[in-house]
């Protein structure tokens, strides 16, 4: 295991699991902005305008538990690059949809990019796992709340774990 420079303001994991949730969230962002401006431009009725939004929401719903049961098993690294490669197929199905007005490859793009929004979210949650000493008790759902609160609102206040 390699040691923390005690003079690094902030250690290498900690910066990258920072960039990794900033390009998340952005893309959390994105998909709801681009995923109706493509849907509003590729669907053949203006009824069908937000069903790729919801095939991002069908994708996370559907994953969850199994993917949950999946990564006990394989492993949490496994998991996580396979959540990884899934945003890579989203990005690249989606692309695709756009290129040949495909509809139908948009909304399974946007189905692919559910599921990998539903695999990265098990990073945040593994940290905590991890760095909490009250995980498996009642306090670790207050001590994961109550974390969470300073992202929430920008203050910088130190977690009670």
């Amino acid at each position: 295991m390699r040691s923390v420079n005690q003079n690094e303001k902030y250690p290498r994991p900690v910066l990258i699991l920072a960039g990794s949730q900033a390009i998340f969230q952005t893309i959390s962002i994105l998909t709801m902005t681009i995923g109706g401006l493509a849907g509003d431009l590729l669907a053949p009725s203006p009824v069908l305008i937000t069903l790729p939004l919801s095939m991002a929401s069908l994708g996370t719903a559907i994953v969850m538990f199994p993917a949950s049961l999946w990564m006990s098993k394989i492993g949490r690294k496994t998991g996580f690059i396979s959540g990884a490669l899934s945003g890579i197929v989203a990005a690249a199905v989606s692309m695709t949809a756009m290129v040949v007005h495909s509809f139908l490859l948009l909304c399974l793009g946007m189905f692919f990019l559910g599921v990998y929004q539903d695999l990265h979210s098990f990073i945040a949650l593994r940290q905590a796992k991890r760095r909490c000493p009250h995980y498996g008790r009642k306090r670790f759902r207050w001590c994961w709340s109550v974390a969470s609160w300073p992202l929430c609102w920008g203050r910088r206040r130190r977690a009670p774990c």
